[in-house]
């Protein structure tokens, strides 16, 4: 397995949509990805809105592909002729040096060009349209073989406005995950919100109904892939892989996450403040060499938890937040 780095969201005043980078482990025969996350900003129209973003690098095939989804709302019309740039950076901390551009939208020609905004003939743009979906697709051999590779897409507004005059927030995206998972076990990825409005609480959701509901509720901001787990089809873990239990609690407003056997039968049997919903998904195994802790946190001010991997979190938490208490490793997760 590769490892993932978190990355943290900024804002800026930059191309319409939102930005995305991407940390690739160095190249392998293996797959990487398809990662999704979700775009919390609705700084484009709702009818050129894009809501959703995958990408993903097969090696076998030897193409990059990048994925739109665009919202309930989106006009065809306007996406058709609304103007859109995917700028490839395979050079880490240097500009971008290729750009898949399309300067009169998806129903216009869609090319690849180099750092000088030259066209690239020698390296053809696929581009394919299944509704709510549009995707551009390259090969390998055209952007480069390499450990790294950062895309930023920009989407412009129907009424013509350029992209450097509309306003958005850039969303730095989690890092696609080169891995292959053992036979038999799903991956998933858990998406992070945030709510001040409810004392402080985060939610925690591998479920694509649930973060898409969340990141439309204006009580919430989206806060990015927090980590990997294994999937539990049908409410059953993989052999070896521990379940994790949800609980909600409508007393303190917010969910909870255990893998402990003892915590979860205490508080189904005792604690009428927590109601069982299932399992979540399932914590990787004490085996698996990449794996890592997940820390957990109670705060008596905000009667809330709070798991984090981030090493700056902890730290902050643990030795600089009174607010926080230190509860030790939750389970273990892949990042």
């Amino acid at each position: 397995m590769r490892g993932r780095r978190s990355l943290r969201l900024r804002r800026a005043t930059a191309i319409a949509a939102a930005a995305a980078v991407l940390a690739l482990a160095a190249p392998t025969i293996a797959q990487a990805g398809p990662d999704t996350w979700w775009d919390g900003d609705d700084g484009t129209a709702a009818s050129v809105d894009v809501v959703q973003y995958t990408l993903a690098i097969d090696h076998d095939a030897s193409v990059f592909t990048a994925t739109f989804r665009y919202g309930p709302d989106a006009d065809s019309t306007q996406v058709e002729s609304a103007p859109f740039s995917v700028r490839i950076n395979t050079d880490y901390n240097q500009a971008a040096n290729f750009v898949i551009a399309a300067d009169g939208g998806w129903g216009g020609p869609v090319e690849l060009r180099d750092a000088g905004g030259i066209p690239v003939p020698a390296c053809p743009v696929t581009v394919s349209h299944a509704t709510p979906d549009r995707s551009v697709q390259v090969s390998i051999a055209c952007i480069g073989e390499t450990s790294w590779v950062e895309i930023d897409a920009g989407f412009g507004d129907p009424d013509g406005s350029s992209f450097e005059k509309v306003p958005s927030i850039s969303e730095w995206s989690p890092p696609v995950t080169w891995w292959d998972p053992p036979a038999g076990v799903l991956q998933a990825v858990v998406q992070r919100f945030w709510s001040p409005g409810f004392q402080n609480a985060h939610f925690y959701t591998i479920n694509d109904l649930e973060a898409s509901t969340v990141m439309h509720d204006p009580n919430w901001t989206y806060e990015g892939t927090a980590f990997v787990v294994a999937a539990a089809p049908d409410q059953v873990c993989p052999a070896g892989y521990p379940p994790v239990y949800r609980f909600w609690s409508p007393v303190f407003r917010s969910h909870f996450f255990t893998v402990d056997q003892a915590e979860y039968q205490h508080i189904v049997s005792s604690d009428r403040n927590w109601t069982y919903e299932g399992i979540a998904y399932c914590a990787a195994k004490a085996q698996d060499s990449d794996a890592v802790p997940l820390t957990r946190f109670w705060s008596p001010v905000y009667r809330k938890h709070f798991f984090t991997t981030n090493t700056d979190e902890i730290t902050r938490l643990r030795y600089n937040d009174p607010a926080w208490q230190y509860e030790g490793t939750a389970y273990l997760v892949w990042l």
